[in-house]
């Protein structure tokens, strides 16, 4: 990466010629010699489960049917995980089956 040394800011490399980078802010350039090219380097991150099934036996008991056993009771916990102008999320596991389901009423 590189930086105007006039104002600081990261140098853009110029598409149509790959041979000079531009300062988006003022107009200093930097030519290259021969063709600047662009690498990005994208490694995903370990998906992690964002509520474990430990976390929602640890929460309310209540009536509602699984949708996979037709049980009638499962666990339940809330999660704001839209705006605060939206009702919270509420995430359900199968006291029978382990099965699990979220409402987003």
């Amino acid at each position: 990466m590189l930086f105007c040394p006039t104002c600081s800011s990261v140098l853009l490399i110029d598409k149509a010629t790959s041979t000079k980078f531009a300062c988006p802010r003022c107009p200093y350039i930097y030519y290259v010699d021969g063709q600047a090219t662009l690498q990005l380097q994208n490694e995903p991150l370990p998906v992690n489960p964002v509520i474990t099934g430990e976390q929602l036996q640890d929460g309310a008991k209540v009536k509602e049917e699984c949708p996979n056993c037709n049980h009638d009771m499962a666990y339940c916990i809330m999660f704001q995980t839209r705006s605060s102008d939206e009702p919270m999320t509420r995430f359900f596991m199968c006291c029978d089956c382990k099965n699990r389901w979220k409402n987003d009423q």
